[in-house]
């Protein structure tokens, strides 16, 4: 062989290396990658479960409180009032029958000033009729089913109905009486801007009750 037939068989030999040692530095920085991306892989599995198992560990204490909240019986009253039944429908009933003969006259007074038959007369003048029979009956109704929902007092509350009135928060207890309360012999308790204990009977003292029940939740506080 000669001198330069051996360079060149060389440096053949020489690039052949440098193509295997470019191979293989791909080939490492390739497994390189692929390790990084499954150890990320890998932590990021990791941070789902370790999630996951604290989402499952949250809902399981939640469903303990419901179930232990569900088993917990219901707070029971210390004492209940219920309104006058004769004080609360009387008046009622007597205020629906002025207003609907208010509105019955002015039904009146506008036929009288339109010319209609005798006919549609009698067809206005009885759906009048109805419709104020109705509208007493339901106003009625309701005032009856508000007098069977008990004024309920609670440890440090008053309830009635949705409503209620914490202790603390009772501005006064003294009674009012009004012109039907002296009729009826009842009176009506305002605890605050939008709370009142109307109705109730002279022979049930609640203003003493009440001022020993917000005592005792202000000592409690």
């Amino acid at each position: 062989m000669k001198c330069g037939e051996y360079h060149i068989s060389e440096l053949k030999i020489n690039r052949r290396l440098f193509s295997c040692s470019l191979r293989e530095r791909r080939i490492i920085i390739t497994n390189t990658k692929s390790e990084s991306m499954l150890t990320r892989s890998k932590a990021e599995i990791q941070d789902r479960a370790i999630l996951s198992i604290k989402n499952i560990k949250h809902s399981l204490l939640r469903m303990q409180m419901i179930g232990q909240s569900m088993n917990q019986p219901p707070e029971q009253p210390l004492y209940s009032a219920y309104e006058a039944k004769k004080r609360a429908l009387i008046p009622k009933m007597l205020s629906l029958l002025l207003l609907a003969f208010l509105f019955y006259l002015g039904v009146l007074v506008n036929i009288s000033l339109i010319e209609l038959d005798a006919a549609q007369e009698t067809i206005l003048k009885t759906g009048a009729l109805l419709l104020l029979a109705a509208l007493i009956i339901i106003g009625t109704l309701l005032t009856y089913l508000k007098t069977r929902r008990p004024y309920l007092f609670y440890r440090n509350r008053v309830a009635h109905g949705k409503e209620t009135m914490y202790y603390v928060n009772i501005t006064s207890t003294s009674p009012s009486v009004k012109f039907f309360d002296k009729i009826f012999k009842t009176y009506s308790i305002q605890l605050g801007k939008k709370f009142f204990i109307r109705n109730i009977s002279e022979t049930i003292q609640l203003s003493n009750y009440l001022q020993k029940l917000i005592e005792f939740a202000r000592k409690n506080q």
